[in-house]
C-alpha cells in the first residue's frame, strides 16, 4: 500500500511538471503553449524556464487579478537598488492575440515582464486595459526594463510611476529594439515619462503613441529621454528614434516635448509630433506637424517611411495610411508579411530570392535564412535597418546583396542588432552607401554579439557619432571570422576602424582584414577603431588611416586592456593630435601587442610611434619599418609611456625617425622596461633629448642596442638622450650598447648625452659605445671602446654578458656573437 502511494505521488508530480503550461516542451520547434492565466502565472513563478520558447494560443482575460509584482520576472527584492532576480531571455511569441485587463499594484521594474535581458525577444502580441500601478521606477505596459527585442506590439490602457515610466515600456536600454509597436491610454509619473518608452537608450523605429501622457521633468508625448551618452561598446546608450511620432495630450513642468522631452546626445531622424493635438510647439527632437501634414501620406513619403505597396522606403512595409487619419501599422490591420519558401528551422530555412523577401526577416527575427540568389537593392533608400534586431540564422551562401544604400540615424546596417546566438556567414555587401547621424553605424552590422564568419563588404560607409565600421559598428561578446572589408569610412565621432568601429567585452576578431580608407575623429584604426577587452588575432590593414584628434592607428586607434596578436598594418597613418601610431595609436591600461609589426609612414604631433603612439601596456615579439615623423616624443617604436607596470621585449625598429623633442630610435620616452631589443634607424631631432634608442629613460634598459645615426640640438646620445630615471627611483641602463654616429650641440654623449646629476639611483652598467663609429669620447655614463674591442666576445663577457654557449654570466642566452661584428640579440638568429 505504501509504495503504491509513492508511485501515486511521483507520478502527480510528473504530470504537474509536464502539464505545468498546455502543452510543447520549449525548444523553438515546439514552444511552450500558453492559453490560460493560469499558465502565465506558472511562467512568471519558474525562473527556470526564463530562457526558453513560448507561444500564446489563445486570449487571456487577467480581470480579477490583482499583481504586486510584474507578472514574468518580477523584481524579487524591493529593498534592494537594481533589478533583483533573472530576467526574461526567452522568445515570447503573441501570434497576434491579447492579455486583457492586467492590474499591478506595486513598486519597481512593473509591467506584464519586470526585466526582459538581451536574448529576449516578444512579438506580436497585445495588451489591453492595463492598470498598472507603480510606486517606484522602470515601470510600463509591457515590460519595465527591456533589454532585448519587442516587435509588432502594443500597450493599452492606464500605466502611472516615479520615473521611467512608458506606456509600453519603462526604460529600453542601450541595445534594446522596439520596432513596429505602439501605445494608447494615460501615462503618468513624476521623471522620465513617455507616451510609448520614459527612457531610451536603445532604437526605436516605425512606432507611435496616441494616449495622453502627464509628468514632472523630461516628459514626451514618444519618449521622455532619449539617452545616447558615450560609454562603452554593449553598455552604451545609443538613443535611436526612427519613424515614428506621437499624437497624444502632453503635459509636463520641466523639459516638455511633444515628442521627445529631453534629447541627450541620441539621434532623432523622420520622426513627427502633432502640435495641435498634444498642445506642444517644441520638443527635443523630430519636428512638429499640424493635424493635417500628420495625416498626409506624403509628409511620410519623403522622410523616408516604409509604406506597403511602394519600395522606395525599403521592402518592410511597416506603415498604411487612410485618407484622414493617422499612418497605422500594416501588422495590426491584417496585413499580413510576405512569405518566403521553407519554414524558418535549421532544415528547412527560409529561402530569400528577391528585395521583397529580404525586407521581411524582421517578422521573423530567431529564424533561419538562407539566401539563394544575388540581390541588388538598386533604386532602394532606406533609413533604417533592414532588419531592426535579428537572432537567428542567415547563410548568404555566397551571394551578394548589393547597392545597399541607408541614410538614417542610428543602428544602422543590413541588421541593426544582432544577438547571442547570431550566425551570420558566406554573406557580400557590395557597393554600399550608408550614412547615419548617430551611434553604430556600419555595412553589415550595427551592434554585433553573434557570430560573422566569411562575410565582407565594399562600398562606402560614412557616421557623424560614434562606434563606425565598415563591416560592424560595434562587436560586443561577438566573433567576427575570416571576413573583410574595402569600404572607404569616414566620421567626426569616436571609435571609427575600417572593419570594426569598437571591438569589446570580449568581442573577438581573427584572420580578418580591411583595406579601405578609414578617416576619424578620435580613437581612430584601419581595422579596429577601439579594441575595448577585446582581442585581434592574425589580422592586417593596409588602408591610409587619419585623424584628427587623439588615438590614430594603422591597425587600431585606442587598445585598451585589448589585446593584439599575429597582426600587422602597411597604410600610411597619420593624425594631428595626440597617440599617433603605424599599429596602435594607445595602447592603455595594460593592453598587449605581440608578434606585429607596422611598416607604413606615421605622422603625428605629440606621442607618435613606428608601432604605438603611447604606451603602458605590454608590447613583445614586435617591429616597425615605417618613417616617423612628429614633434613631441618621437620613437620608431614606441612615442612614449610604457610605464613601470609593463615593458617592451624582444622588439625592434628600423624605422628613420624626425621629431622635435623627445626623439628615439625605438622610444621617445621610456618610463618603464625595455629588453632585448634595437633599433637601427637614424634619428633627427631639432630641440632636445634625442638618442639612438631612447630620447629619454626614465626605466630601465637592459640587454639592448642601437645602431642608428643620432643627430639632435641638446641632450644627444647614441643610445638615450638624457638618463633621468624620472620618478621611478631607480632608473638604469644595464649591458646594452651604441655604434652610430652623434651630433648635437649641447650634452652630446656617445652612450648617453646626459645622466643628471642629483638623480642619485640612477645607474649605468656593463654598458658601452664604439667611440670611433660614433665619433664621441666621451659620454656621461657608460665605458668608450674601439670598433674591435667592441666586436671581441672576451670584452663583453668579462663584462658579465650572458652569450650563448656559455654559463658563467647566466644561461638565458641572451646575446650571440657573428664574425668580425657587433654583438646580436639571440632572438634575432631566428628573424
Amino acid at each position: 500500500m505504501m509504495r503504491f502511494l509513492v508511485i501515486c505521488m511521483l507520478v502527480g508530480i510528473l504530470n504537474t511538471t509536464l502539464l505545468a503550461y498546455s502543452g510543447g516542451t520549449g525548444e523553438p520547434n515546439d514552444p511552450y503553449q500558453i492559453a490560460t492565466a493560469e499558465d502565465l502565472n506558472a511562467l512568471g513563478s519558474e525562473p527556470n524556464d526564463y530562457n526558453d520558447c513560448f507561444i500564446l494560443t489563445a486570449d487571456i482575460d487577467l480581470s480579477g487579478y490583482v499583481f504586486d509584482r510584474a507578472v514574468i520576472a518580477p523584481d524579487t527584492n524591493d529593498s534592494f537598488s537594481g533589478f533583483q532576480g533573472p530576467g526574461f531571455g526567452g522568445f515570447f511569441e503573441g501570434q497576434g492575440h491579447v492579455i486583457v485587463g492586467l492590474h499591478i499594484e506595486g513598486d519597481n521594474y512593473l509591467g506584464l515582464f519586470g526585466s526582459c535581458s538581451s536574448e529576449a525577444t516578444i512579438l506580436n502580441l497585445g495588451l489591453e486595459s492595463v492598470d498598472i500601478n507603480g510606486m517606484g521606477r522602470l515601470v510600463g505596459g509591457l515590460a519595465g526594463d527591456n533589454g532585448g527585442s519587442v516587435i509588432s506590439s502594443y500597450s493599452t490602457g492606464s500605466v502611472s510611476g516615479y520615473d521611467y515610466v512608458g506606456g509600453l515600456v519603462g526604460y529600453n536600454q542601450g541595445n534594446a529594439i522596439i520596432t513596429s509597436s505602439y501605445s494608447s491610454g494615460l501615462v503618468r509619473g513624476y521623471d522620465l515619462v513617455g507616451g510609448l518608452v520614459g527612457g531610451n537608450g536603445g532604437c526605436i523605429t516605425s512606432s507611435y503613441n496616441s494616449g495622453s501622457v502627464n509628468g514632472g521633468a523630461h516628459v514626451g508625448g514618444l519618449v521622455g529621454e532619449n539617452e545616447g551618452s558615450r560609454t562603452s561598446g554593449y553598455y552604451a546608450n545609443n538613443g535611436t528614434i526612427t519613424s515614428s511620432y506621437s499624437t497624444g495630450l502632453v503635459n509636463g513642468v520641466g523639459s516638455v516635448g511633444g515628442l521627445v522631452g529631453r534629447n541627450h546626445c541620441g539621434s532623432i531622424t523622420s520622426s513627427f509630433w502633432d502640435i495641435e493635438t498634444s498642445s506642444q510647439s517644441t520638443s527635443a527632437g523630430g519636428t512638429g506637424l499640424t493635424t493635417t501634414q500628420m495625416q498626409d501620406i506624403i509628409t511620410y513619403l519623403e522622410a523616408g517611411w516604409d509604406f506597403i505597396d511602394e519600395m522606395d522606403n525599403g521592402t518592410c512595409n511597416y506603415w498604411v495610411i487612410q485618407e484622414g487619419s493617422y499612418p497605422g501599422l500594416a501588422v495590426f490591420s491584417g496585413i499580413l508579411p510576405i512569405e518566403s519558401n521553407g519554414s524558418g528551422t535549421p532544415d528547412d530555412p527560409y529561402l530569400l530570392t528577391d528585395a521583397n523577401e529580404l525586407g521581411s526577416v524582421w517578422t521573423h527575427p530567431r529564424a533561419c535564412y538562407r539566401l539563394e540568389t544575388d540581390i541588388d537593392l538598386s533604386g532602394i533608400a532606406w533609413n533604417s535597418a533592414v532588419v531592426p534586431g535579428f537572432g537567428g540564422v542567415f547563410d548568404g551562401n555566397g551571394h551578394v546583396i548589393s547597392n545597399l544604400n541607408i541614410e538614417g540615424g542610428g543602428f544602422l546596417g543590413l541588421f541593426g542588432i544582432c544577438y547571442s546566438g547570431t550566425v551570420i556567414s558566406n554573406l557580400g555587401l557590395e557597393t554600399l552607401d550608408v550614412n547615419g547621424v548617430g551611434n553604430l553605424v556600419s555595412g553589415l552590422v550595427g551592434c554585433n554579439s553573434g557570430s560573422i564568419t566569411s562575410s565582407y563588404s565594399t562600398g562606402s560607409v560614412c557616421g557623424i557619432r560614434d562606434y563606425v565600421g565598415g563591416l560592424v559598428g560595434v562587436n560586443s561578446y561577438g566573433i567576427i571570422m575570416s571576413s573583410y572589408n574595402t569600404c572607404a569610412v569616414g566620421g567626426t565621432g569616436y571609435s571609427l576602424g575600417g572593419l570594426v568601429g569598437e571591438n569589446s567585452y570580449g568581442g573577438i576578431i581573427t584572420s580578418s582584414y580591411s583595406t579601405g580608407v578609414v578617416n576619424g575623429n578620435d580613437d581612430v584604426g584601419g581595422l579596429v577603431g577601439r579594441n575595448h577587452y577585446g582581442s585581434i588575432t592574425s589580422s592586417y590593414s593596409t588602408g591610409t588611416v587619419s585623424g584628427a584628434d587623439y588615438y590614430v592607428g594603422g591597425l587600431v586607434g585606442n587598445n585598451v586592456r585589448g589585446t593584439v596578436t599575429s597582426s600587422y598594418s602597411t597604410g600610411a597613418v597619420s593624425g594631428t593630435g595626440y597617440s599617433v601610431g603605424g599599429l596602435v595609436g594607445n595602447n592603455f591600461y595594460n593592453g598587449s601587442i605581440t608578434s606585429s609589426y607596422s611598416t607604413g609612414k606615421v605622422s603625428g604631433n605629440w606621442h607618435v610611434g613606428g608601432l604605438v603612439g603611447y604606451s603602458d601596456g605590454v608590447i613583445a615579439s614586435s617591429y616597425s619599418t615605417g618613417e616617423v615623423i612628429g614633434n613631441y616624443y618621437v620613437g620608431g617604436l614606441v612615442g612614449a609611456g610604457n610605464n613601470s607596470h609593463s615593458g617592451i621585449t624582444l622588439s625592434y625598429s628600423t624605422s628613420l625617425v624626425n621629431g622635435h623633442w623627445c626623439v628615439g630610435g625605438l622610444v621617445g620616452e621610456n618610463e618603464g622596461s625595455i629588453s632585448s631589443c634595437y633599433s637601427t634607424g637614424m634619428v633627427s631631432g631639432t630641440g632636445y633629448y634625442a638618442g639612438g634608442l631612447a630620447g629619454v629613460n626614465d626605466g630601465t634598459i637592459t640587454s639592448s642596442y642601437s645602431m642608428g645615426a643620432v643627430r639632435g640640438h641638446c641632450y644627444v646620445g647614441g643610445l638615450v638622450g638624457v638618463h633621468s630615471g624620472g620618478w621611478n627611483w631607480g632608473g638604469s641602463i644595464t649591458s646594452s650598447y651604441s655604434t652610430g654616429a652623434v651630433n648635437g650641440n649641447d650634452s652630446v654623449g656617445g652612450l648617453v648625452g646626459s645622466n643628471w646629476s642629483g638623480n642619485w639611483w640612477n645607474t649605468i652598467t656593463s654598458s658601452f659605445w664604439d667611440i670611433e663609429t660614433s665619433g664621441q669620447s666621451t659620454s656621461a655614463g657608460g665605458t668608450g671602446l674601439t670598433t674591435s674591442q667592441m666586436q671581441d666576445i672576451n670584452t663583453l663577457s668579462d663584462a658579465g654578458w650572458d652569450f650563448v654557449d656559455e654559463t658563467d654570466n647566466g644561461t638565458d642566452d641572451i646575446w650571440w656573437m657573428p664574425v668580425s661584428d657587433y654583438p646580436r640579440l639571440w632572438w634575432e638568429s631566428s628573424e
